[in-house]
């Protein structure tokens, strides 16, 4: 490298990042990308480019996200001190209890798995609050998108493949994903025009078509003729929450995520909190040090959350304890640099993963938002509204069903996370946003149920202590422990020589392909421009304006 290429900025260094002058989009897909920049362009801010997104990824990644799941948005506009939170997380119907989600029960596949949506409730009044455009003007990009050809990628038909045998059981989706009774080869050419029904008829009845509509009769329908419990009073009766953020100091940053029903936010801070105490590494990302401090920091975070973690409108949880700076210096020091930390609590056994999309947008008003959302696992409940074209979430099974039982992502929790009408759910959610003398200054946020705070986590360090460019951050080799299985899971390119040197502390490590996917932008204000990162561990673009 020439003397002249040593002092160029880190954001002309490969793998490059998206540059845009007057914004930036990313998430998991193209197409969805260009719908949230083609929203710029006519003048909206971030929330109406976010709203486009979710939209369209619903078109592109219907087989785990979409208008029948929730999530959770971070919104920062000009002329807030800090972020907004809104929580538009499933809830549990009426009829529900946790008897009927005891041993052999089906909270995964079928009408009990499916929560009441939030999704729909939670864009329209995030529009209402916060967007420039029209609940119709945002909804046009994914209309158009479902009308269209989409070709299927890579990802989807992977995932497809996996869970083809169950989907086959299921006349609507195996409509939905199995198009002439098999799965659609990468490159094959699909249109949604049952999708594209449902967002016209929102887009000319209004988003409350969805709870108390005709849109609503068919979601009922369908959830009660695959045994399910939702009611037309479920739907009406919900609410999205606006919610305070969690936010904290890092390293002179202020750092902004989600607070309970999910745990992934709370993590994400305890993770951070515990790595402040260390300097950094010198030599950058990935020594065996770095790396064995960041695994116990994820095992400890996930050891606290097992038992403390659900609906805060259910019960106290106790956020200030588990974030109190004293309490998680004095975790930190009890990281060794010759041994890993011993649990009394046995690990359980591993457990199958499943999807979420995450994506950020920013505009030239300085407006910035992260978001969340989900239908929990692959392909949701399987259960499809008659001509709707979307799949219901499965998010019931992210309650304690069965106490002392992981769930489908190997996590245990609490009586505290029991079902109980109206409650939601406990989370891995942790969309970020991270400030600078008062001024949003970078999103990021990442799908993969347990794996979403630790990604997140390591694409804020990677770029706040190692001086990456957002793209070279979310690029960068992961690692992820979770505490139960008692095992360290290691991208493939973390080096043999880094892996033996973490085996040789106690770390037993595994190479694990990666269930993650990330996504960040960041704003160079001195510069005039947005930088974003996109993850190529699924099909995930960027767009800048």
């Amino acid at each position: 490298m020439s003397a002249e290429e040593k002092n160029l900025p880190n954001y002309y260094r490969a793998p490059f990042p998206t540059f845009g002058q007057r914004g930036m989009v990313v998430s998991d897909h193209p197409r969805a990308s260009q719908a949230g920049r083609e929203v710029l362009r006519k003048g909206g801010n971030a929330v109406d480019a976010a709203v486009a997104v979710s939209l369209a990824l619903g078109v592109v990644c219907p087989y785990y996200t979409g208008i029948g799941g929730g999530g959770f948005m971070l919104v920062w506009l000009p002329d807030m001190d800090k972020p907004r939170l809104l929580d538009y997380r499933e809830t549990a119907p009426g009829a529900s209890h946790p008897q009927l989600y005891g041993p052999g029960a089906c909270s995964m596949i079928g009408g009990l798995a499916i929560g009441v949506p939030g999704t729909i409730r939670g864009l329209a009044l995030l529009l209402e609050k916060f967007g420039k455009l029209s609940w119709a003007e945002v909804l046009e990009p994914a209309i158009a998108l479902a009308e269209s050809e989409i070709e299927i990628d890579a990802n989807y038909a992977r995932i497809t493949e996996c869970k083809r045998a169950q989907i086959a059981l299921k006349p609507g989706a195996s409509r939905l994903f199995l198009p002439g009774g098999r799965v659609a080869l990468p490159g094959t050419k699909l249109i949604h025009p049952d999708l594209a029904g449902s967002y016209r008829q929102l887009a000319e009845r209004g988003a409350e078509d969805f709870y108390q509509g005709e849109l609503a009769a068919r979601i009922v329908q369908a959830s009660q003729e695959n045994g399910g419990i939702l009611t037309l009073a479920d739907l009406a009766a919900y609410r999205p929450l606006w919610r305070e953020p969690l936010c904290q100091s890092y390293r002179g940053h202020e750092v902004c995520t989600v607070g309970p029903p999910s745990g992934g936010g709370i993590q994400l801070l305890q993770i951070l909190r515990m790595l402040e105490t260390f300097p950094v590494e010198p030599g950058g990302w990935g020594s065996v040090q770095g790396l064995h401090r960041l695994a116990e920091a994820m095992r400890i975070s996930f050891h606290e959350r097992s038992t403390r973690v659900a609906d805060p409108d259910f019960g106290q949880i106790p956020v200030d304890w588990l974030l109190d700076e004293v309490r998680l210096r004095e975790l930190a020091a009890r990281i060794r640099p010759d041994r890993v930390l011993q649990f009394q609590d046995r690990p359980a056994e591993a457990h199958s993963g499943g999807g979420t999309a995450s994506f950020v947008t920013a505009a030239a008003d300085g407006s910035m938002v992260a978001a969340t959302e989900s239908v929990n696992l692959w392909h949701g409940s399987m259960v499809v509204p008659a001509g709707s074209g979307f799949v219901l979430n499965n998010v019931m099974d992210d309650f304690s069903c069965f106490l002392g039982k992981p769930d489908a992502f190997g996590l245990l929790s609490s009586a505290l996370n029991q079902v109980e009408p109206g409650k939601r759910p406990a989370s891995s959610s942790s969309p970020v946003l991270v400030g600078l003398g008062g001024r949003p200054l970078l999103a990021a946020g990442s799908a993969g149920g347990p794996r979403i705070a630790t990604s997140v986590c390591q694409i804020l360090l990677q770029s706040l202590d190692h001086g990456m460019n957002i793209q070279q951050s979310v690029s960068a080799p992961r690692i992820h422990h979770q505490w139960t299985p008692d095992e360290l899971a290691v991208e493939p390119q973390v080096s043999w020589e880094v892996r033996r040197g973490l085996e040789a502390i106690g770390h037993p490590v595994a190479e694990s392909s990666c269930r993650s996917h990330g996504c960040a932008l960041r704003h160079h204000a001195e510069e005039g421009f947005y930088t974003g990162g996109a993850d190529f561990r699924s099909f995930s673009a960027a767009a800048g304006l």
